[in-house]
């Protein structure tokens, strides 16, 4: 083999090995990115609002908002409940919308004008009227296209 031939493939040898290094260089950056982004996801999600979870959730058609089963709630009130639960957690924080809402709210009723919400104990039933009753009026309102009276109750 003349020297000529020994130096081009030496040459091309080498790019090929460079080549290779970068190549392999870049895909272990990636894949660190990778694991790096993976993780990032699932601490989001851990912090994922149980409301917007509804939202993706009833799309695949789990009909629950974290622990909370709709199931529970009457008929007439669900679908209604369920907004609330979605646009409440687009307004608030996580902690706030987890202890106000899924974690007090247990049962509501509707009728023509009037809808009633059942809180797990007194001091929920009051925290929801106080702080968080000017909410619940804009989101009921949205929902079904006019006003109606809310009550809060503690649950029977």
């Amino acid at each position: 083999m003349a020297e000529t031939e020994w130096k081009d493939i030496w040459q091309e040898l080498e790019s090929l090995k460079r080549e290779n290094k970068y190549l392999r260089n870049l895909l272990d950056v990636t894949l660190d990115k990778v694991v790096e982004i993976e993780r990032r996801i699932n601490r989001v999600e851990e912090k994922v609002n149980p409301g917007l979870e509804l939202y993706y959730r009833e799309n695949k058609g789990i009909g629950y908002a974290g622990k909370y089963n709709f199931e529970q709630i009457d008929e007439s009130a669900r679908e209604l409940i369920k907004s609330l639960f979605y646009e409440a957690a687009k307004k608030i924080s996580s902690p706030s919308f987890e202890t106000w809402f899924t974690g007090t709210i247990t049962d509501a009723r509707l009728t023509e004008d009037l809808l009633i919400i059942y809180a797990n104990n007194d001091f929920g039933r009051d925290w929801l009227e106080t702080k968080y009753s000017d909410l619940i009026h804009e989101i009921v309102a949205k929902f079904l296209q006019r006003e109606v009276q809310i009550q809060f109750v503690k649950d029977r």
